[in-house]
């Protein structure tokens, strides 16, 4: 290379010169010391010096110590005649490192000396930033495509046949199971898709490419080693000036895992909803407003409809206003945030009033408030109903067994009763065997003791042998009337003795039954001898006799101490006793009544006790149906 004759044209010397300074790179011609003989503008521009004013000057000097001890050994082979060409990262002092790409050409004289060089240098920092961020994303792509599953590829289009030029990216090759790099064509796309799946690709490329623009696929494939992948495509369609689709651009992602995930939790689902059905409570889901957004079957059905035919609509409208007004304080203490555990009596407009269990928890959104809440209601409204009725048996049970021990009480008293009058009556005869008198006196009074024990202990066989079906009736066709004159002449001996007066009013026609007399004549003496045992001494008893419809009726009324409303319900139970003392049990021991029941019951009749209470006498009526 030769330097321009000193004798150029001043005006050509000025053009060169704008030329070389409109180069944007250093450009320069440094002699065999490596000091700046030439140099153009952009010196100005990099270093900040003109070019006069380095002229002469070495080149450690200009570009600084770091940058001339990584160029130095370039700079002497091109000193030595080698043309040089490099690119490499220069620090050409503070906050001014550049990426540059330099060409050094040496200079020889006539005899074929190198006697110079000129050094090109430009700066290629924006192109290797812009490859460096390219590498960088490509990077950060390719990451991300791994850790999502994802590939990208794209296809050039035939007129006449199928895609052809077929380009994978890496994350391509893995989602297929194909070795990286290898040669992928239609092809071996086409034969990777599941046999069931390929004419739905195709269908849905054709219909995609005809469309334009943009449209997704899913479908499935078969990697080398069998295993099956689902995977779901985004593609484009590119077009050329006249519209046709040239190419086509796609990201593909394996979404198996997604897809398993979405199947387990639909199976799930369905799993839990069969548990929720299939439960006996009543469980929803409501938004802050009190809406449905979700309920079991079992509550739906509780209101006669089905879950989705209440989604949307609000608690009051499902459980009526008055129902409402019971829960609603419940309601604003959930909806503040408070799960509660409550029982409560609601009256339900559809289902009239329901004890029910309520466990209702809030529900929170992302800011922490409360949004709604979700309930689960068990109606308990049988188990209370048992647990009153346990209550209530419990009582009874109580009260029977009160009863018992006063009936044995009563009973002890009535057996013991009889045992002093005989033992005495022993001990006379013992004492005295010889008067005949005092003898026929002491057993009589032996006999009358006994024949009360007597009676006393066939009352309670009877009302055993009545309570366990052992009585048989020996029934024939008889005169009500008949009857009660035999129970009257049976029960006349009580009532003279405390003076008492028996008023009779009978029917003015006879009035058949068919019935066992002695069993009738038991009921009647017995309803005569309680009358008259609870009547004062001087009292009236009164006896009806009439029909009603197609029964026979029997009134017996007294004027004696009476009933409380409490014995009056129980007053034919075994063991029902008044509250009286154990001297006024009147030679009887209180089972009276329950036989008259049982053998009343026996004849197809029925019996009932009436008080106007404590002092005010007493009423039986017995029912029996008439003969005919």
């Amino acid at each position: 290379m030769s330097l321009p004759p000193a004798s150029l044209d001043p005006i050509d010397s000025q053009r060169l010169q704008l030329v070389a300074n409109a180069v944007p790179a250093l450009l320069a011609y440094l002699d065999e010391g490596v000091r700046y003989v030439w140099a153009n503008g952009a010196y100005q521009r990099w270093f900040g010096r003109s070019p006069e004013s380095i002229r002469g000057r070495h080149a450690r000097e200009i570009v600084g110590e770091a940058a001339w001890a990584a160029v130095q050994h370039h700079v002497a082979r091109a000193l030595a005649g080698e043309e040089v060409s490099y690119e490499g990262r220069i620090d050409f002092g503070p906050a001014h490192t550049r990426d540059v790409t330099a060409s050094y050409v040496p200079d020889h004289d006539a005899s074929g000396r190198v006697r110079g060089f000129v050094s090109l240098v430009t700066d290629i920092s924006d192109r290797q930033n812009a490859e460096r961020a390219l590498r960088e994303s490509e990077r950060m792509l390719a990451e991300s495509q791994t850790a999502a599953h994802m590939g990208s590829w794209e296809a050039r289009l035939n007129e006449d046949g199928p895609p052809d030029a077929l380009r994978w990216s890496e994350g391509m090759y893995r989602i297929f199971g194909q070795p990286a790099g290898s040669a992928i064509d239609y092809g071996v796309f086409i034969s990777s898709v599941h046999p069931d799946d390929r004419a739905l690709i195709r269908n849905t490329s054709r219909a995609g490419v005809g469309r334009g623009g943009r449209f997704e696929k899913e479908y499935r494939i078969v990697r080398p080693d069998g295993a099956v992948r689902v995977l779901h495509s985004w593609i484009t369609v590119e077009r050329d000036a006249a519209d046709r689709a040239m190419r086509l651009r796609g990201t593909c992602q394996d979404i198996t895992e997604r897809k398993l995930a979405e199947t387990e939790i639909r199976l799930a689902r369905e799993h839990l909803q069969v548990v929720v059905d299939t439960t006996p409570a009543l469980i929803a889901r409501y938004d802050r407003d009190l809406r449905i957004v979700w309920a079991n079957k079992n509550y739906a059905g509780r209101f006669g409809r089905r879950p989705e035919e209440i989604v949307g609509k609000t608690l009051p409208e499902i459980v009526g206003p008055g129902a409402f007004a019971f829960l609603e304080p419940a309601t604003a203490r959930v909806l503040a945030g408070e799960a509660i555990d409550v029982e409560m009596e609601v009256p339900y407009l559809a289902l009239g009033l329901r004890w029910m269990h309520f466990v209702v928890s809030p529900t929170f959104d992302s800011a922490g408030a409360a949004d709604g809440c979700v309930a689960v209601i068990t109606d308990n409204t049988h188990l209370r109903k048992l647990e009153i009725e346990r209550a209530r048996a419990l009582a009874e049970l109580r009260e029977a067994d009160r009863r018992k021990d006063e009936f044995l009480a009563m009973l002890s008293h009535e057996l013991r009763n009889p045992m002093a009058p005989i033992l005495t009556a022993v001990e006379i005869l013992r004492l005295a065997p010889a008067d005949a008198e005092t003898s026929a006196s002491a057993r009589a009074v032996i006999e009358r003791q006994v024949m009360h024990m007597k009676r006393l202990l066939d009352d309670l066989l009877d009302v055993s042998r009545v309570s366990q079906g052992k009585i048989a009736l020996r029934r024939e066709v008889l005169d009500l009337g008949t009857v009660l004159q035999q129970a009257v002449e049976v029960s006349q001996p009580l009532m003279t003795e405390k003076g008492q007066r028996l008023s009779m009013m009978s029917a003015s026609t006879s009035i058949l039954v068919d019935a066992d007399p002695a069993r009738l004549v038991q009921v009647f003496g017995n309803l005569l001898n309680n009358a008259a045992k609870y009547s004062e001494p001087g009292g009236a008893i009164e006896v009806s006799m009439a029909t009603e419809d197609r029964e026979a009726v029997v009134r017996v009324r007294d004027q004696g101490v009476g009933m409380t409303p409490d014995l009056i319900e129980r007053a034919f139970e075994l063991f029902a006793q008044d509250a009286r003392s154990l001297d006024r049990a009147q030679g009887g021991i209180g089972i009276g009544l329950t036989m008259v029941r049982n053998l009343v019951t026996l004849h197809g009749g029925s019996v009932q006790a009436f008080s106007d209470g404590p002092g005010l006498g007493c009423e039986i009526v017995v029912r029996l149906p008439r003969h005919g």
